[in-house]
């Protein structure tokens, strides 16, 4: 191939339309690719597409996705099928297939995201069930900030000086957290699937700002326990998830895990080479 005849370029599928726009009048044949790194909110309008966007120049030549799962997603929100590469999952590495007999540790890891009226919601909204939590079910609350956000900003949202009694933030980076964790409490990130590939049982907190808060509602129809909960329904959520049904939890988010495995492709070279499509 010869690059001074072609140019490739690659971005982040949420990258400015206009960019696209911009990158088809260049003097050189150019071909753009949007990465679709990681499974988004069915709820999440950038993703929606109709019929007649996909004449313009303002949508890339081709989206380089992690896989079948989310080829599939994509195609049900109006992506042409012949505009979908699948290439590596750059964001998980390869987990073993079984749901581990993980224990039920008393940690409950809070997943933080990058947007801070999400972060002041989850954590106000955690608060206010912290004494069922901490003093009645004796449980840990280990808070893991998003690792674009730091901690200080995240109390200055929330116009806090320090993390509730009984509260610490992680000390170590997400996988190990995870690894010490059995449930964890999230709303508006993908690190949830970081979470099901560490054997977590996840809760997705219901926003009452956005409708893209859970990250597992492309899941929700078929796995009816990964919808999201209101802050009144935290209690029996927990309950549930360390007491009374278990099992229940473990098999429905062991099938998750499965179906995420298979329909993620793993990183090698022969899966980061269909980043660049023939020309």
């Amino acid at each position: 191939r010869d690059s001074s005849k072609v140019g490739v370029i690659t971005v982040d599928f949420d990258e400015t339309l206009s960019h696209y726009a911009e990158w088809g009048k260049l003097p050189i044949k150019t071909i753009t690719i949007g990465h679709y790194h990681c499974i988004l909110s069915k709820e999440y309008m950038g993703h929606q597409h109709s019929n007649s966007e996909w004449i313009s120049n303002i949508k890339p030549d081709y989206i380089a996705c992690i896989g079948n799962i989310s080829k599939d997603i994509l195609i049900k929100q109006g992506v042409p099928p012949n505009k979908l590469i699948t290439g590596a999952n750059l964001r998980q590495s390869k987990q073993t297939e079984n749901f581990s007999e993980k224990k039920n540790s008393d940690q409950i890891l809070v997943l933080l995201s990058l947007v801070d009226e999400s972060n002041i919601e989850i954590l106000n909204k955690i608060y206010l069930n912290n004494s069922f939590i901490t003093d009645e079910m004796k449980l840990k609350l280990i808070v893991k900030p998003h690792p674009m956000m730091k901690i200080k900003e995240v109390l200055q949202s929330l116009k806090w000086t320090e993390l509730p009694i009984g509260w610490k933030w992680a000390e170590n980076n997400l996988d190990k957290e995870l690894n010490k964790s059995y449930c964890c409490i999230a709303m508006d990130t993908a690190a949830v699937f970081d979470a099901i590939n560490k054997d977590n049982i996840v809760i997705s907190i219901k926003s009452d700002l956005r409708i893209m808060e859970n990250y597992l509602d492309v899941f929700s129809n078929k796995y009816p326990l990964t919808r999201s909960i209101s802050q009144n329904e935290i209690v029996s959520k927990i309950r549930d998830i360390f007491q009374i049904k278990s099992e229940q939890y473990k098999n429905e988010f062991s099938k998750i895990k499965y179906e995420l495995i298979e329909g993620t492709n793993i990183t090698n070279v022969k899966n980061l080479k269909t980043f660049i499509p023939n020309t």
